[in-house]
């Protein structure tokens, strides 16, 4: 239905851990069949998931986890739409764009210098650790919208000291 009543780009995403619900390579290979849906978002954590899905003919498959981009992508994903591109834009990009150009050393590198981060990114729910490095890094102020809350200080820390890691501030 939403498919027949836009005209645009759609990605699905697949996020079981949110919405619960893991969708099935049968039901992804019927998406792929609608002209509208040109990629998947693939968060299952699953790379046999991932690995399949890749095979669909029309489907683009793109990370939704930025500590998984570098595996998803050696099985044939196609970049990520990332949580740390929002405080480390650059490094994010080289990743993909290295492991798209076959330098899978070069990758490789980012990917290990940055995964704390990326892991360190959902410290607490997304995206009030994103919010927290932005404002360490003079990007916005401490001002924070309900029903989100303020980083716990635990965990401000353990932020501050892996930013601090990769030169972020």
């Amino acid at each position: 239905a939403i498919h027949d009543a836009v005209d645009i780009p759609i990605i699905i995403y697949n996020i079981p851990g949110r919405s619960v619900v893991n969708m099935s390579i049968d039901t992804m290979a019927r998406l792929a069949e609608l002209d509208n849906v040109i990629a998947v978002k693939d968060a299952t954590g699953n790379l046999e998931w991932t690995t399949q899905v890749c095979a669909i003919e029309g489907l683009t498959v793109i990370s939704g986890d930025d500590s998984l981009t570098l595996p998803q992508m050696s099985v044939g994903a196609r970049g990520v739409i990332s949580v740390l591109a929002n405080v480390a834009p650059r490094p994010m990009a080289d990743l993909v764009g290295k492991t798209l150009a076959g330098d899978w050393e070069g990758a490789r590198a980012l990917h290990h210098r940055f995964f704390a981060l990326m892991k360190t990114l959902f410290i607490e729910s997304n995206p009030i650790p994103v919010k927290a490095a932005c404002e360490m890094m003079g990007l916005i102020g401490p001002e924070i919208r309900p029903p989100l809350t303020p980083l716990g200080d635990p965990n401000r820390a353990r932020l501050r000291e892996v930013m601090q890691a990769v030169d972020l501030i």
